[in-house]
């Protein structure tokens, strides 16, 4: 439990100072924080009471209009005091000497009860703002804040139960005194709760000889507030407003679930405060250790656990993620090159029922079916989703379709023949080329009988893409007057 103490010299709204300096706002569990009503009742189980054997003061302006009544605000008993809020606050001796028993220290306490009982191992955020009444005759060096499963009944009860036995949830640092009678100071801290806590008491839970006090100096014993209701009593009286109590939003982080490698999911569900501490273990496959909502992308089953502390109070949470494997794939090209001419290729991607892609110059993929209609470098890659919602894509298999060579020419002086004349040779650019078909023996064409013959020449590069040109001959019977 930490305990901070803030001098604030100017009014400012509790809910704020939360939304502020810790970034959550919650319902504060506290019935009428501010004392405006109703009168503190010593057998109220509900709303504020006193502590039997203790007479806790009420201070406000409803029982007097200024400039102020015993009872009244901003001038009272106490002194001259601006309630922190509104126009109420409560007051409570915190030390004075019992005249029968020099180990019995008189202290008043005042409780309520809360809105809602504490959940266990939940931390809470508590507090009150204080200051020390003008006529205050000394400082004391207690108080706090205790909360409990059971009703307290009375004042020497507390004392028995708390004079070392057990200690307020939230209290004073005992090693300090507070001693400003002007501005309101903030008293808080965090602790976590046992579960069923739903009461709560305000007051110096120490006896005699573990409470230490100083008196004031006699320059401000001698100070009288024109106005005021001078109480010249030697005790240490404090005055208290606003106080609060706020859960803090413990560690948070997703279900259980489930997820496939290669995935990554947000494991954390913590947006409420940036003054949290956080620790997420182990670091396996985390973006980051230290913050409220990592990413994480395990290689195999994991438990991760948070650790997130508020001002010393700590809560954990734990979430495990089961990694499902990626479908194992098979798919490999039956060839990694042709020319663009050449037939279709028919795709095969192991398990059967996923989908290719292409990335490559102008191309045609149906049904699994491809065709280049221009040269260049082809990437394929097949992907596959399996039962479990897991994907996985192949690696990319590269294609490279060829440009076909420039298309050859014949000379088309020789496409007419007499069936009677001899060999002719033929010519064609470029030279590189051969020659195939009917009568053909290398660039020789001999014709043999009368009709139509194609002719072919065909030139291949390096690559082996080929193109050709055809030549028609036709072989007339000169002998029998075709011509």
């Amino acid at each position: 439990m930490v305990i901070s103490i803030l001098h604030l010299k100017r009014l400012i709204i509790v809910a704020f100072y939360f939304v502020q300096f810790y970034g959550f706002a919650q319902t504060n569990l506290i019935f009428k924080p501010s004392f405006e009503e109703p009168y503190p009742d010593p057998n109220s189980q509900i709303n504020w009471a006193w502590i039997p054997t203790g007479t806790p003061d009420h201070y406000s302006s409803i029982w007097a209009p200024p400039p102020g009544s015993f009872w009244g605000s901003p001038l009272n008993s106490a002194g001259y005091q601006l309630a922190r809020s509104g126009n109420a606050y409560m007051g409570i001796i915190t030390n004075i000497n019992h005249p029968d028993d020099s180990t019995f220290l008189y202290s008043e306490h005042f409780r309520t009860t809360l809105e809602q009982s504490l959940k266990s191992n939940t931390c809470y955020l508590g507090g009150l703002y204080f200051v020390n009444g003008n006529y205050s005759k000394r400082f004391a060096n207690r108080l706090g804040i205790y909360l409990s499963e059971n009703l307290p009944t009375s004042t020497s009860t507390l004392e028995t139960q708390f004079n070392g036995a057990l200690k307020p949830q939230i209290e004073l640092d005992s090693n300090q005194f507070y001693t400003d009678t002007l501005n309101w100071t903030l008293l808080s801290g965090v602790f976590k709760a046992k579960g069923g806590e739903k009461y709560v008491v305000y007051g110096n839970f120490y006896m005699k000889d573990r409470t230490k006090w100083i008196p004031k100096s006699p320059l401000t014993l001698s100070v009288n507030i024109p106005g005021s209701f001078y109480l010249d009593t030697n005790y240490a009286y404090v005055l208290i407003d606003d106080v609060f109590l706020y859960e803090i939003p413990s560690a948070a982080t997703l279900p259980d679930t489930s997820l496939c490698l290669g995935q990554s999911v947000g494991i954390g569900l913590n947006n409420d405060t940036t003054t949290a501490v956080y620790n997420w273990l182990p670091s396996t496959g985390l973006s980051c250790t230290n913050c409220p909502n990592p990413i994480a992308a395990p290689n195999s089953n994991i438990t991760y656990t948070l650790t997130k502390t508020v001002r010393g109070c700590s809560t954990q949470a734990k979430v495990s993620l089961t990694v499902k494997p990626k479908p194992t794939l098979s798919f490999n090209l039956s060839q990694n090159k042709f020319c663009v001419n050449n037939a279709t290729l028919q795709l095969q991607g192991s398990p059967s029922g996923g989908s290719f892609s292409v990335i490559g110059p102008a191309h045609t993929l149906e049904d699994d079916l491809f065709r280049a209609t221009q040269p260049g470098l082809f990437q394929f890659q097949y992907h596959y989703t399996d039962d479990k919602s897991c994907s996985n894509s192949s690696a990319f298999q590269n294609l490279w379709v060829y440009p076909l060579p420039l298309k050859p020419e014949i000379n088309k002086k020789d496409s007419l023949l007499c069936v009677s004349r001899g060999a002719i040779t033929l010519s064609a650019s470029p030279t590189n080329g051969f020659y195939s078909g009917e009568g053909i023996s290398g660039p020789l064409f001999k014709p043999n009988k009368p009709g139509s013959t194609s002719v072919y020449y065909t030139v291949s590069d390096n690559n082996n893409c080929s193109n050709s040109d055809t030549l028609i001959i036709k072989v007339l019977d000169c002998a029998q007057g075709q011509f």
